[in-house]
């Protein structure tokens, strides 16, 4: 080290055959071998350690190896660098407003358990004109955003940025909690993810999340969003987008040629989301689908029938989608289905995180697509299961809008994030049949007599404390109320499906009320449509 710069050594060590000390010195030459000879067991190390020595030497360093044969080897490089001169952050211009005269800078909550990621936030934020306040927990926070509220000494809190997976409450129903408490409806949540979880912005938005941020936290990053969350701006409109109608043009791209003659077996236990998939089914010109409620069913019926693709519930009752595609799989390597193809299946899920979609692609699925069922995604990923039938290279375009040929555009802005509205009318739109008017008040009547099934099941898990009842109760009235545009009421069953995670029965118990309440006023926000 030096005024000007740093000289750094890296190592890099293997237990391998090692290499001979005649052929080290020639190591770092194109195409050179260890062992030249016609019949030689071991490669040679081509462009990549001539290149790398290139590289290293332009930036100033050495590169080299100790290696002793059958024992292993290190190989070792140096380069130099400079002492980066880190320029002083803009914040009274393009980032953040000026402060006025006398008045307190925004206040800032930091949530995260983990000591480290605290201080390295704690260090990223004292260059911006905020005051940060951190928390170990969720407990923690939440008591110092209702002490903010009682108190004039700090003021309120204006942003939260919040760790996923805290230990005492997950990032989503801490975002849920905190916008239940009295003037902190407006309050703008980011939570912080770790790399390579994707969160669907459609979800963070029906919860109340304003956007997220991928740790480690980079330093520019943080102030951008920082500064945008205190403005309250939308960040999700980075990332979402909506399809949405062509003047004069169809609502959806039409299946390409072969897939209108699929066989295909649908495997959902929920009757509404049934007829939902049925519906949608029938407007894009396919042949009505079987349907089967369970995991054995859906097993039984593949035995006695050929189906193409399978469109696959996760969470069934006896036998969940998981499993069901396991058992296909390995019936499928036995032989048990003779010569037909593999199925092609896509996995249904309310569940939108990256790491669902692993599970399901880990189970043996073939595609993803997230309840409420959306036309365009639906064209895609039937059209990817008849490429992937006729051995047909699936496009590069990959999934998704592009894949449909539908135009996308950014969302517009957030909604209320504690108060999505009742009922969304354009969800109805998707159910409405040209010619046939009675399928969406047939659809409509189907949830409404569901409805109070499905509440009772929830108040009883609540009552006795089951929190596998309640997830299970939760999840399937929050995916039909999704399919129907009841926004408000999946947001508070998400929310419910999550307490029964912990479980927390406290907050279990508050948001069943809500619950009551929000089916109530769905119910009343359907009547009008009610066949």
């Amino acid at each position: 080290s030096s005024d000007s710069g740093l000289m750094v050594r890296f190592e890099v060590k293997d237990t391998g055959i090692g290499i001979r000390k005649e052929a080290q010195s020639k190591i770092f030459e194109a195409f050179e071998q260890a062992d030249g000879s016609t019949t030689r067991r071991f490669g040679g190390t081509g462009l990549g350690l001539a290149i790398s020595r290139q590289l290293v030497e332009r930036m100033g360093g050495g590169i080299g190896l100790d290696s002793r044969e059958g024992k292993g080897s290190t190989f070792w490089f140096t380069a130099s660098f400079e002492h980066a001169v880190q320029p002083p952050l803009d914040v009274g211009g393009s980032l953040f407003p000026p402060t006025p005269a006398g008045s307190l800078s925004p206040r800032l909550l930091v949530v995260d358990d983990h000591a480290g990621t605290r201080d390295s936030i704690r260090h990223e934020l004292e260059r911006l004109p905020v005051r940060a306040e951190f928390a170990a927990s969720a407990a923690e926070a939440l008591d110092l955003l209702r002490s903010s509220m009682e108190s004039d000494g700090g003021g309120p809190f204006v942003a939260a940025l919040v760790d996923l997976q805290l230990s005492d409450m997950d990032g989503l129903t801490f975002a849920h909690e905190a916008h239940s408490l009295p003037g902190l409806d407006k309050l703008g949540i980011v939570l912080l993810a770790p790399l390579g979880q994707r969160l669907d912005p459609g979800l963070l938005r029906t919860v109340g999340v304003a956007g997220h941020l991928v740790k480690p936290v980079k330093q520019a990053r943080l102030g951008e969003v920082v500064s945008r969350l205190i403005r309250g701006e939308d960040l999700l409109s980075e990332s979402e987008t909506r399809t949405f109608r062509r003047e004069g043009g169809p609502r959806f791209a039409a299946p390409e040629p072969g897939t209108k003659s699929l066989r295909i077996l649908l495997a959902e236990d929920n009757l509404v989301n049934q007829r939902v998939a049925q519906l949608l089914l029938r407007r894009l010109g396919y042949p009505p689908a079987e349907v089967a409620s369970n995991g054995v069913e859906v097993l039984k019926a593949i035995t006695v029938r050929p189906f193409d693709v399978i469109l696959m519930d996760c969470q069934m009752p006896e036998l969940d989608g998981y499993e069901t595609t396991l058992r296909i799989r390995r019936a499928e390597a036995d032989g048990d289905y003779g010569a037909r193809p593999a199925h092609y299946v896509i996995a249904l899920t309310a569940n939108a995180m990256a790491g669902d979609r692993e599970k399901c692609l880990a189970a043996g699925m073939d595609d993803f697509l997230t309840k409420p069922l959306e036309e365009p995604a639906l064209v895609s990923a039937l059209t990817r299961g008849v490429r992937r039938l006729e051995g047909a290279p699936d496009p590069a375009s990959g999934s998704g809008s592009e894949a449909t040929g539908v135009t996308t555009k950014a969302s517009g802005p957030a909604a209320e994030p504690d108060l999505p509205p009742v009922l969304n009318e354009q969800a109805l739109d998707a159910y409405r049949v040209p010619g046939d008017p009675s399928v969406l008040g047939e659809l409509v009547g189907l949830i409404l007599r569901d409805l109070p099934v499905r509440t009772e099941a929830i108040r009883t898990a609540v009552t006795r404390k089951d929190s596998a009842s309640l997830k299970a109760a939760a999840h399937t009235l929050k995916g039909s109320a999704s399919n129907l545009g009841g926004l408000r009421l999946a947001a508070t069953c998400a929310a419910l499906e999550l307490a029964a995670r912990g479980p927390d029965w406290e907050l279990a118990g508050r948001l069943c009320a809500r619950m009551l309440e929000d089916a109530s006023a769905f119910e009343a926000a359907l009547q009008p449509f009610r066949g």
